[in-house]
């Protein structure tokens, strides 16, 4: 952002020292009598003149190219947020049903202990396993979440850079 605040004061500047040039023309034609000094410095102003011209013409096309990348490199982060939302609505639904499954697992290992005292052993392994795949999902998300927030922070510090 800043480079173009610096491209917008220097084409201020220019249109100003180009407006000056004019004016000077101007003077330069109401003189009844011209000499070859006023002839000379009108010739130098003309080329003043197409110099500023060009500059400017330089300038603005450097702001289309710092607009159009700046456009760029929002469209490019607005694509990674939606890839982020994606994957973390896909990581919910992956953790609602493993809790729903880790619920059912849950009943049956509470039947299977009511139910037989050599199986509650293995039930108690079942439902160990099932927590413990139910802390992996947490820990996916949390990475997940960390991910995104990343990725926000990151193209927060881009924009403010730029």
């Amino acid at each position: 952002m800043s480079e173009i605040s610096e491209l917008e004061r220097r084409i201020t500047a220019a249109m100003d020292r180009i407006a000056k040039g004019v004016e000077g023309l101007g003077a330069a034609k109401d003189v009844a009598e011209p000499d070859a000094d006023a002839s000379g410095e009108v010739a130098g102003l003309q080329q003043a003149l197409e110099d500023e011209k060009l500059a400017n013409a330089q300038l603005e096309e450097r702001l289309k190219a710092l607009r159009a990348k700046l456009d760029k490199q929002e469209a490019e982060a607005e694509l990674q947020i939606n890839e982020l939302k994606q994957a973390m609505a896909a990581m919910e639904a992956a953790q609602v049903q493993l809790k729903a499954t880790s619920e059912e697992l849950r009943g049956a290992s509470e039947t299977l202990r009511e139910g037989a005292e050599g199986a509650a052993d293995a039930a108690l392994q079942a439902e160990l396993e099932a927590l413990k795949a139910e802390r992996a999902a947490e820990a996916a998300e949390t990475a997940a979440i960390a991910a995104a927030l990343d990725t926000l922070i990151e193209t927060a510090d881009e924009k403010e850079s730029a």
